[in-house]
């Protein structure tokens, strides 16, 4: 769902004998902006060719969902569904700036709150990137070797995970996460020690001069 990606949207228009024929379909979306000669909006009239097919474009909007689109002609009406995704990254908000500890960092791919039912088809034509400004990150897999940013498809979840190791010095990392033309950000400080002062509260006792304590 960033606001340029484009699906393509086919449509076949049958005669009772199961042959393509000319017609003007109805299509519209409950999400995104349907594009078809020349014409966009949520719902556009499309003429079909002689083979009965009415094609058009759904272009994502800004916001993840779940986009309904559906095409009426002559009195006939049919839907299908099309998950426009966002993305979400979620990470430590601190970690000792010590060298050695470390953190979980997460991005996933959001449908208005919940990940898309993807298959194993799609997300392995899904790749989600993470990079961080400080640190290194390293996936959790054989091999894998401490880098600035990685990248990989997503899980069942529809997420990636790394993790997020600090540096010897405090300051911030700025974490991204990206995905097709979508991004998220997050931030984790490596803090240096914290030192605290207990103090204890002395009193004095005075004797005058000349005087000796009996």
């Amino acid at each position: 769902a960033d606001g340029s990606a484009t699906l393509p949207i086919s449509v076949r228009f049958l005669d009772a004998n199961c042959r393509g024929a000319l017609g003007d379909v109805a299509l519209s979306t409950t999400l995104g902006t349907l594009e078809a000669a020349g014409a966009s909006g949520k719902s556009v009239i499309v003429r079909t060719s002689s083979s009965g097919t009415a094609a058009a474009t759904l272009r994502a909007g800004t916001t993840p969902g779940v986009a309904v689109v559906t095409a009426s002609a002559a009195g006939q009406t049919a839907n299908d569904q099309a998950y426009l995704y966002g993305l979400v990254i979620s990470a430590p908000a601190e970690l000792p700036a010590d060298g050695t500890s470390s953190g979980i960092v997460t991005a996933t791919l959001d449908c208005n709150g919940a990940p898309p039912p993807l298959d194993d088809y799609l997300r392995n034509k899904i790749t989600i990137g993470i990079s961080t400004s400080a640190g290194t990150l390293v996936l959790p897999v054989a091999g894998a070797k401490p880098a600035g940013s990685v990248s990989g498809h997503p899980g069942p979840l529809g997420s990636l995970t790394a993790s997020l190791q600090s540096t010897t010095e405090p300051q911030t990392a700025n974490l991204r996460a990206t995905s097709g033309g979508v991004e998220a950000f997050a931030t984790t400080e490596f803090v240096g020690p914290k030192i605290t002062l207990d103090a204890e509260r002395t009193e004095y006792l005075s004797v005058a001069s000349g005087r000796g304590l009996q």
